[in-house]
């Protein structure tokens, strides 16, 4: 029984070690601040000293101290209506909003907006709704219903599409290679000295359970 007690003291004396150690690293009472919100939001975006939010569809913008909100419209900034996502560039000098029609709008550092709408007046049966977004280089890659299509971030157009099998949820080119995640067929791969729009390039990596983890990524 005493063995017990000193090895319960000892195992106390080491948490409670821990526990000093790791306060330093601990928020306390005072370093958390909360702000007003314009809702729930979906997604954040920071372009410079501005911070975009988009809501349910709607955009907003503040600056970095989050004291006011404004609303943007077609109006002011916008040239569509519903917006499905947002995404700023690596270089922080772009702010793409993907429109659910296909309409995207590019906002420079300076403010300036750019309207690329190619795939909006292009006919498709398939959905024009934007399923994700990555970036390469200048350029961005854009997953949605009929598969992905790259657009150039300086000469504000599209470069080319793909299609695929069904619906591909996000599309990344990384070491030399296009990668894709299309539903059923999980996550494929094509080198990029092969032709991506032949589909027998293609060759399947992993199954959708673990694909699902790979949707966030921005390479």
């Amino acid at each position: 029984r005493l063995y017990d007690m000193k090895l319960k003291i000892q195992f106390l004396i080491i948490l409670i070690g821990c526990l000093l150690s790791a306060r330093p690293v601990m928020a306390s009472v005072g370093d958390w601040h909360s702000y007003r919100s314009v809702g729930p939001h979906d997604q954040v975006a920071l372009l410079g000293d501005d911070l975009y939010v988009l809501t349910d569809g709607n955009l907003f913008v503040t600056d970095t101290t989050l004291t006011e909100f404004t609303s943007l419209s077609r109006l002011s900034l916008l040239s569509g209506n519903t917006i499905s996502k947002i995404a700023v560039a690596p270089d922080h000098q772009h702010l793409a909003l993907l429109y659910n029609d296909g309409l995207i709008d590019i906002i420079d550092a300076d403010g300036s907006t750019i309207s690329i709408m190619d795939l909006q007046t292009k006919s498709l049966t398939a959905n024009k709704q934007p399923l994700g977004v990555t970036f390469s280089g200048d350029e961005m890659i854009v997953a949605a219903e009929f598969g992905f299509y790259r657009v150039s971030l300086s000469s504000y157009s599209i470069v080319d599409s793909y299609t695929t099998p069904s619906s591909c949820n996000i599309a990344f080119y990384w070491k030399d290679a296009w990668y894709r995640s299309v539903r059923g067929h999980g996550l494929q791969r094509c080198p990029a000295s092969n032709n991506a729009k032949q589909e027998s390039n293609w060759t399947t990596l992993q199954s959708d359970t673990i694909l699902a983890a790979l949707t966030f990524f921005t390479p």
